[in-house]
């Protein structure tokens, strides 16, 4: 009988040897180039501010009230706030959170000190009126984070005010032992208004918000850790198929001038061998200073880059289309003065393999959500907005 050895669907010429075993010396080769990826910088790029809470106008008739008197968890930590401000009282316990506080000043106000925790590496930025007061860019050994930032400017008696609070929050703790790690708060752990003669014993009124649901989360496909509490997440935008006429054209290379953050998204198209193994991957340089970045593919979110040296992110076959049409969504959030980010969009070595055809695993495009929150309500709007709507 006459054997045959097939390799990867293609047969191949071969010697036996003395001990039986079987030697190819000829076998097809792949070419020495990887393959020819989408070209980005040349793509159709949308965006939106995806920070808008900052605005004083903003609407937050629609949020959760911090209203709880007495929080739920007391592991390791007391409450000093009037009510809590632990996330995970609201049902909020993933990714980004933002915190929005409202009071009326007594006229001598000069700054704000606030204790806020996210786990290691987490960040904060907070602004007062729209005004960036300053940031913790975030460290590996820091779970929490004290600071006082001064007001920039005096605030008159019987004034409104409105401070914004948004935390990069790293996920509760993991429990190595039994010690109850995982009850340690997310949120403002305290905060204190202050003047030159001390604190004053003026109250801020609280709402909040994570991902859209919170513990009633909209995606059971993608699941409970996809998505977080930015503006274009809390709408979906990260989605394929997003609502293009609501958003601007905006190209993300051009880089953010100051605090804030930015959501971007584009369509591109890959035509990738179907019988080679192409690992594709995000790469996001670690030498960007004051600088978070959050990458979708398809909808789904498989990278976050915080301080590094992690900054390369792999896309697993069956999210990504190596034959077909994609949907590529970054938010970046920039803590400090001005960054321009550098995301590639590489592909490893590839291999000529026996693999079958992969299916896409699916996954819901994007649709208006229901309970999604607005913009601002006056007329004081950007001209994103007005194009937005």
């Amino acid at each position: 009988m006459k054997r045959e050895l097939i390799v990867n669907g293609k047969k191949l010429a071969f010697e036996k040897t003395e001990a039986g075993t079987l030697v190819v010396k000829k076998i097809e080769k792949l070419p020495d180039s990887r393959p020819e990826l989408a070209d980005f910088k040349s793509l159709d790029w949308y965006g939106i501010d995806t920070l808008r809470e900052v605005s004083q106008y903003y609407n937050i008739s629609g949020w959760t009230a911090a209203d709880l008197e007495h929080a739920y968890t007391r592991h390791r930590v007391i409450q000093k706030t009037p009510t809590s401000l632990f996330a995970s009282d609201y049902g909020f316990h993933t990714s980004v959170m933002v915190f929005i506080g409202k009071f009326t000043a007594t006229g001598v106000e000069e700054s704000l000190a606030i204790l806020t925790q996210g786990g290691s590496a987490f960040a904060h930025s907070i602004w007062v009126d729209g005004t960036h007061l300053g940031a913790f860019v975030g460290s590996a050994s820091s779970r929490s984070q004290y600071t006082s930032y001064k007001f920039k400017s005096k605030m008159a008696e019987e004034s409104s005010h409105t401070i914004t609070v948004v935390i990069d929050n790293m996920g509760l703790e993991s429990n190595w032992v039994a010690r109850n790690t995982m009850k340690e708060p997310r949120g403002i752990l305290d905060w204190e208004l202050k003047s030159s003669d001390g604190v004053i014993k003026n109250n801020i009124t609280w709402v909040l918000t994570g991902n859209l649901g919170g513990e009633d989360y909209l995606d059971k496909t993608r699941g409970p850790l996809n998505e977080g509490g930015f503006f274009a997440e809390r709408h979906g935008y990260h989605l394929p198929s997003p609502p293009i006429n609501r958003l601007a054209r905006q190209y993300p290379f051009d880089g953010l001038d100051g605090p804030g953050a930015v959501f971007y998204t584009t369509k591109f198209v890959l035509d990738l061998p179907a019988n080679h193994d192409n690992p594709l991957r995000f790469d996001d340089p670690d030498d960007v200073p004051a600088y978070r970045a959050f990458i979708f593919v398809n909808g789904w979110q498989f990278g976050h880059y915080q301080l590094g040296p992690h900054s390369r992110f792999i896309i697993p076959d069956g999210i990504i289309n190596h034959q077909g049409k994609n949907w590529l969504s970054h938010v970046f959030l920039a803590l400090g003065k001005s960054v321009t980010p550098n995301v590639k969009f590489k592909s490893s070595i590839p291999v000529l393999s026996g693999i079958s055809p992969i299916q896409l695993v699916e996954s819901p495009v994007w649709e208006p959500r229901d309970g999604d929150f607005q913009g601002p309500r006056s007329s004081m709007l950007s001209p994103l907005y007005h194009y937005m709507t």
